[in-house]
């Protein structure tokens, strides 16, 4: 283990602190656009890869959200149940087994919200980020 001089110390202390500021201020950004589906980041992450791609595979999006299988299964689930994803069999094979998920049309505006109140969020996260630099 390797150990950190004091001022190490009191910086990554400073930078912990300044990331949870700026995840407080993101998530009641979120919470005010109604988005509270999409809070944490392994679904933001899910949600943004399907806006960008239109469909991807389980397998892909256990990638994008680093989770496992069963994780991965149980966010989706969790998606679904809130209308913002739809799983389906690809048109594209044979056999027609192979899944894919793509986002809703519901899905589709709440991700397009959730920018929206990133990016309104932004200049709330700028005091904290000069603190960093």
């Amino acid at each position: 283990m390797t150990t950190l001089d004091a001022t190490t110390r009191d910086r990554l202390a400073l930078l912990l602190v300044q990331v949870h500021r700026m995840s407080m201020v993101f998530n009641r950004a979120i919470d005010g656009a109604g988005l509270s589906d999409l809070r944490a980041n392994p679904e933001i992450s899910v949600c943004l890869a399907l806006h960008r791609a239109g469909a991807l595979r389980p397998r892909d999006l256990q990638q994008t959200a680093r989770l496992t299988s069963g994780g991965l299964t149980k966010l989706l689930d969790r998606l679904e149940v809130a209308g913002l994803v739809r799983r389906g069999t690809r048109g594209t094979d044979d056999d027609g087994r192979a899944v894919e998920v793509r986002l809703t049309p519901a899905g589709r505006r709440a991700v397009v919200r959730l920018r929206r109140a990133i990016e309104g969020a932004h200049d709330d996260v700028r005091p904290f980020a000069k603190e960093i630099a």
